[in-house]
């Protein structure tokens, strides 16, 4: 990070005060979970961490980035002080994963907390009977059943600008035609705005200096496609958040208020959506349940309710006054 400039807003010389804006800037890892990476052949990152991959799964990131070698269950840990000596790009992106159907998938004894490896055999969703198919060793063994969908990557006849897979630096058997993401769940997608919690977002600010709030089809005021990725994006967060207990533990999420509740089942109904539940019920989909669900203080309801418990108390010790001095009469 590195601070570029700093705009005096204010400044009272008879106080010796100043109000000053701060711009920094800084860059991030092209990094995020679920991001498939090939790791680079002739740097380090394969021998510090410990021979895994080459093709990993970015499955954690914070101030270090942890990958997941979906073949072995092998994790490694790179800091990020590491990574910017010799940054590297993901091979693909979440945005660019599959749905796969699974055919069979038999367990293998090998087991990593809530992973334990398996070998599946799927076949694309939209192809189910026209006999293409591929066996893939998965992290998802145990979670994974005939008939269930998964997402992941399709690398067989894909074109990579990657200079490792151009000079055929590894071999074959080294990589995998599929990689095996996570487990699909159309009815989690189905419920999305039948959903009874939100979490809380700032506003954002825009090029102006003003702040606009955040609604269901992105920023306000702003069409076309920037506003619907961002509403995907959101989307695909919220779905994040609700099949993942363990990102939940960092991340407050709200119950809805009545009001919100109710406008939000009236809109279903103008829309339609009523049905759309029951074409893709599942009851594996993930939810998040109650009792983690945290309620929400409104300062207004708070003040006028400290308000009436005042008035209560006065009368109160008004009642008790009069009943005093009409005991002395």
């Amino acid at each position: 990070m590195r601070r570029d400039a700093v705009q005096l807003v204010s400044h009272d010389s008879k106080n010796n005060t100043a109000v000053q804006h701060y711009t920094y800037s800084l860059e991030i890892a092209p990094l995020c979970r679920e991001d498939l990476v090939l790791l680079p052949y002739n740097d380090y990152y394969l021998r510090s961490l410990g021979g895994m991959g080459p093709l990993v799964l970015v499955y954690k990131i914070f101030s270090s980035i942890v990958f997941l070698d979906p073949k072995t269950l092998q994790a490694g840990e790179i800091t990020g002080s590491l990574y910017w000596k010799k940054p590297f790009s993901p091979l693909m992106t979440s945005r660019q994963m599959t749905e796969f159907y699974v055919l069979e998938c038999q367990l293998l004894p090998k087991t990593n907390g809530k992973y334990q490896l398996g070998i599946a055999t799927v076949c694309l969703s939209s192809e189910v009977g026209e006999g293409r198919e591929w066996i893939v060793q998965t992290h998802l063994g145990a979670l994974l059943n005939p008939g269930d969908l998964v997402m992941g990557y399709l690398l067989d006849s894909q074109v990579f600008n990657n200079d490792d897979l151009e000079k055929n630096h590894y071999k074959p058997e080294q990589l995998q035609d599929i990689v095996l993401v996570r487990k699909y769940f159309p009815a989690q997608k189905a419920r999305r705005n039948k959903r009874m919690w939100r979490m809380k977002k700032l506003d954002v600010v825009t090029a102006q200096g003003g702040s606009v709030g955040v609604g269901k089809q992105g920023t306000k005021g702003v069409r076309g496609n920037a506003g619907e990725n961002q509403y995907d994006d959101e989307a695909e967060f919220e779905d994040e958040v609700e099949r993942d207990p363990e990102l939940r533990k960092d991340v407050a999420v709200y119950k809805l208020m009545q009001d919100e509740i109710e406008a939000r089942k009236t809109k279903q109904h103008a829309e339609g959506d009523a049905d759309d539940e029951d074409e893709w019920e599942d009851d594996d989909a993930p939810e998040i349940p109650l009792e983690e669900l945290l309620d929400e203080l409104n300062i207004e309801d708070t003040a006028e309710e400290a308000a009436d418990e005042t008035a209560a108390s006065i009368e109160d010790d008004a009642d008790d006054m009069t009943e005093k001095r009409k005991k002395i009469e």
